[in-house]
């Protein structure tokens, strides 16, 4: 069986021919929408108005695979990034703690991540002593991608399972 797929452009017509065809449109296609931003946000403003925000872009063609971003934001400026784990299906929750007034603690699957939003910085890291749960990002089964406060959802551990 041969399948093919007609590209048009401006000026002509391309013609892919083969078991892979469509595969190949569907790849460039994702490819080529990585540079048009994230495909899900979700952000916490803190009471400083710093906020944290962390960006899903889909990783892969046809599965639910996304490269995870945190961003923090002061004043309408990013000031630091950080390329989370991949989530390679089911895996892109993560919880967020108060270390103290200016300090936060994002926990995933795989990373621990401590956010000073008065220095502006993000570093692997834990909470030095106490810390507040304030919530979850998460979404998935139906779900949207959003920020959940603890009011609504309580704490739960986020921990890696297969083999």
């Amino acid at each position: 069986m041969r399948s093919s797929i007609n590209v048009t452009g401006p000026s002509a017509t391309t013609r892919l021919h083969g078991p892979f065809g469509s595969r190949l449109v569907a790849i460039a296609l994702a490819a080529f929408c990585t540079a048009c931003g994230p495909d899900k946000s979700a952000a916490f403003l803190a009471p400083s108005g710093v906020s944290i925000t962390i960006e899903l872009r889909l990783s892969h063609p046809t599965l639910a695979e996304y490269d995870r971003k945190v961003t923090l934001t002061n004043a309408k400026r990013v000031t630091a990034t950080w390329s989370l784990m991949r989530d390679t299906g089911g895996y892109s929750a993560a919880n967020l703690y108060r270390c103290s007034v200016a300090t936060y603690m994002l926990d995933s699957y795989g990373d621990s991540l401590v956010i000073d939003a008065k220095m502006g910085t993000v570093q692997q890291g834990k909470c030095r002593g106490a810390s507040t749960y304030l919530g979850v990002f998460d979404g998935g089964g139906g779900e949207p991608w959003r920020f959940i406060p603890a009011l609504q959802r309580e704490e739960k551990a986020l921990r890696l399972f297969g083999g």
